[in-house]
């Protein structure tokens, strides 16, 4: 069980500063020789409902007057303690959810969902209920509509989980090509592709997984993952690398959307700025991956290329016929010169 991994996920939930590098070292860790379960709630604690609605522990009812359970709970209540019916806040709340589900299911190791995590179950901020031998230390089956979006999120998580072996490795990643891919096993990136500016973004980071590595664990090649994790409170931009050839980025899970597993093409035409960057809203997650060019796409990347080809083609003409001096400073510089020297003659 690793404790370890709950605190640090649950302070870069909440947006405390500075672990992005211990929640990246989480997130891609796992052991060959070590078992380790990942999780955000287990029996001694808020459930991870209690989790986004509270900050302090609330265990009046175990008649130790508030004085048994932790004091040190990670968590972040959004602005209110415990319930309440303003709706933005409960919105924010489920997003808060979806994110956390998404870090554990996108995290190396085995995953843990605590029951009745996946439903929302609330113990109202009672992190000792041991001894509530009633509705507070019960399973709440009450099928509302967070309850019911929240079940679907976390069933396809556990699927889209399922689907691709690079998110649950035996063998630890190494960050580097090993195997001559052309891409490393896991990459960062930020602002700008293949580099994290801490300067530049703020708790916040972009993870690539290159699927081919899964083939060696489990006889097939798998899609390349990229995860933007945002828990910043305004939006950032995330530079895309280029995924293989032939591919583009799809974008599969926004968190910020309600139904975050229906993105539609309309929406995802609008979230790409130039097909090399993406905007991940305040305090979401996105998860995008590489899927097939459609015909038509691809017909776009060839015209495109001979398009730059042919471009290149007449500035190598000019050069040569000395109408245009050679691209790049050194060559502008050479090109002027020469003109100057034979304005002189």
């Amino acid at each position: 069980m690793n404790r370890n991994y709950q605190n640090t996920m649950r302070c870069f939930l909440k947006g405390d500063e500075g672990l992005e590098n211990s929640v990246k070292w989480f997130i891609r860790n796992t052991s060959e020789s070590i078992a380790s379960v990942n999780y955000f709630a287990d029996n001694d604690g808020f459930t991870m409902a209690d989790m986004v609605s509270y900050e302090h522990r609330h265990n009046e009812e175990n008649g130790e007057n508030n004085t048994d359970g932790t004091d040190q709970n990670f968590t972040w209540n959004g602005g209110e303690e415990g319930p309440t019916k303003k709706r933005s806040l409960n919105r924010f709340r489920q997003q808060q959810l979806r994110n956390a589900f998404v870090m554990l299911m996108t995290s190396q190791s085995a995953p843990m969902i605590y029951g009745g995590d996946e439903c929302g179950n609330s113990q109202n901020g009672n992190n000792n209920a041991w001894c509530q031998d009633n509705e507070t230390g019960w399973q709440s089956w009450k099928k509302t509509k967070d309850a019911r979006m929240l079940k679907k999120f976390v069933q396809n998580m556990i699927r889209f989980r399922m689907e691709h072996p690079i998110l649950r490795l035996r063998n630890p990643m190494r960050q580097m090509d090993y195997r001559s891919f052309g891409y490393p096993d896991v990459s960062y990136h930020g602002s700008m592709a293949w580099y994290v500016d801490d300067t530049r973004m703020k708790n916040a980071f972009g993870i690539m997984y290159c699927g081919d590595y899964a083939a060696g664990e489990y006889g097939t090649k798998d899609e390349f993952i990229y995860v933007a994790y945002n828990m910043y409170w305004v939006a950032q931009r995330f530079a895309l690398p280029d995924p293989p050839a032939g591919k583009r980025w799809k974008v599969t899970v926004d968190t910020a959307v309600e139904d975050s597993f229906n993105i539609t093409k309309d929406m995802e035409k609008a979230y790409f700025e130039d097909g090399k960057h993406i905007t991940a809203a305040p305090r979401s997650i996105m998860i995008l991956t590489s899927a097939a060019l459609t015909d038509e796409e691809q017909a776009d990347v060839e015209k495109k290329l001979l398009e730059q080809a042919e471009r290149e083609r007449r500035t190598m003409a000019k050069v040569a016929a000395g109408i245009e001096p050679p691209a790049g400073a050194a060559g502008r510089m050479a090109g002027e010169q020469e003109w100057m020297s034979k304005g002189q003659e």
